[in-house]
């Protein structure tokens, strides 16, 4: 991870002092980027040294240094001998968290924050493009979103007028630290899933650590959460509460909702207004739910119905995700990015609607994180596969062949069509999926990144396009 600084944080001793290290006269210079990955370093940047569980930054600081770097951010007192100066901080992810804090307030701009348990990224890309046809707009790279990401796509930004941020988390305490570091005068939680439930012990647990995002929202700005979570979960948050979704009353509010293979439209019913035949490119609830926020984030920040309708429509083809790939007669959705119980279900009715009448084949890897509740949920997953009315069921991984293929089974799929592969048979998966599936169908990937389930989707494509 690297990214590069805007100039009024490139003095090396001020940058050092807005991460909380120490003074020193070795501080000189002028830093051009920061990056997290000695492979990443540029001449003239910042190395932080990160201490994850299966490696440690500090042992890369040589590295670092000969690749160029002025200096390296560390929280380990003695690293040993170095090329240049070290930064000594009493915790790397606080320190990188305090400089965000700084910065974001010294910008000075209109902060929007995007989390949930899932589809974040996608909607932090369609905020960002609704917004840039009015304001100028700064956004977080990729998903950096994590506690060492969040912090470093704000540090990146000083020209943007609106800021579009995405916040993920991992573990009990990160969301309070991020929404305090990014103060945003706007928060949207697209939803409260199941995934990394593993971490957290229990929903309750993950509930309570979502709503947190609330806690540190401007007090004269605005909360949008899905309609269904229960409101006292909120009631932290100093701003105005918003809730969104299918229920008449919810603030926001989708009604006429029309489904068809290319996208789905509906009507968005504001406090003040109703905002008529908005469009998703992608069907289902997945769409309904981004059309919902999105759709509200435009309304709350003043543009006119015209401008929403064509901003969601430049939004809907800049997101990556859930792409449709015309392979022959075949379409290919890859939606290998990542996933969860909620979202795999989603996708799955997703993939029926845009078959338009093709047989739906879906290849499916195991969902991590889930810890004690991987069994059940992967079971859910499983029957609701089943319940799609699936030509084809392909099961990749330790957890998608045993607990998924279950759950297949006990909705009622046929044996035959479910297959099974280890982790280690990457390539009997692909071998498989072009010899059994139908010519005209629509097959989606899906599964939790460490999977690598995209490197199987385009084996597949290869293998059909010869």
């Amino acid at each position: 991870m690297r990214i590069a600084l805007p100039r009024e944080l490139r003095d090396l001793a001020y940058l050092a002092s807005e991460l909380g290290s120490s003074p020193s006269d070795r501080l000189m210079g002028e830093v051009g980027g920061i990056a997290t990955d000695s492979r990443e370093v540029l001449p003239g940047d910042l190395f932080v040294a990160i201490k994850g569980e299966h490696y440690d930054g500090n042992c890369f600081a040589r590295k670092a240094f000969a690749a160029g770097a002025v200096a390296v951010l560390s929280d380990v007192a003695d690293i040993g001998q170095t090329a240049g100066p070290v930064l000594w901080v009493k915790e790397v992810k606080s320190a990188l968290l305090r400089a965000a804090e700084r910065h974001r307030k010294r910008l000075g701009a209109h902060v929007t924050a995007v989390s949930g348990s899932s589809g974040k990224t996608t909607v932090k890309e369609a905020v960002a493009a609704l917004l840039s046809s009015r304001y100028r707009v700064e956004k977080s790279a990729g998903n950096f979103n994590s506690t060492v990401g969040m912090p470093l796509s704000l540090l990146s930004m000083g020209s943007g007028t609106h800021l579009v941020l995405e916040l993920g988390i991992n573990r009990v305490g990160e969301m309070e630290a991020l929404s305090r570091a990014c103060s945003p005068d706007l928060a949207i939680l697209t939803n409260v899933g199941t995934a990394h439930i593993g971490n957290f012990g229990d929903y309750t647990t993950l509930l309570f650590e979502k709503a947190a995002l609330g806690k540190h929202v401007m007090s004269n700005g605005a909360f949008l959460v899905p309609y269904e979570l229960p409101p006292a979960f909120f009631e932290q948050t100093p701003a105005t509460l918003y809730r969104m979704g299918e229920h008449s009353r919810a603030d926001f509010r989708a009604e006429k909702i029309v489904n068809c293979s290319k996208y789905v439209g509906a009507d968005l019913v504001c406090p003040d207004r109703v905002i008529t035949n908005l469009k998703w490119p992608i069907p289902g609830r997945v769409g309904v739910s981004n059309i919902l926020a999105v759709g509200a984030v435009g309304y709350l920040m003043g543009l006119e119905d015209e401008e929403i309708r064509r901003g969601l429509s430049l939004a809907g083809q800049s997101t990556p995700r859930a792409r449709a790939i015309e392979v022959g007669e075949r379409i290919l959705i890859d939606d290998t990015y990542n996933a969860s119980p909620e979202a795999v279900i989603g996708a799955i009715e997703s993939l029926s609607l845009r078959a338009g009448g093709r047989p739906c084949v879906a290849v499916l890897g195991d969902m991590l994180e889930l810890g004690q509740y991987a069994a059940p949920l992967h079971e859910a997953v499983g029957e609701a596969a089943a319940g799609a009315g699936l030509a084809q069921l392909f099961l990749y991984g330790t957890e998608a062949t045993s607990s998924l293929a279950r759950g297949a089974r006990r909705g009622g799929m046929p044996e035959q069509s479910i297959h099974c592969f280890e982790r280690s048979e990457r390539e009997a998966l692909c071998e498989a999926v072009c010899r059994l599936v139908p010519r005209r169908a629509a097959v989606l990937f899906k599964g939790s990144l460490a999977m690598g389930l995209s490197g199987a989707l385009e084996e597949v494509r290869r293998r059909f396009e010869e």
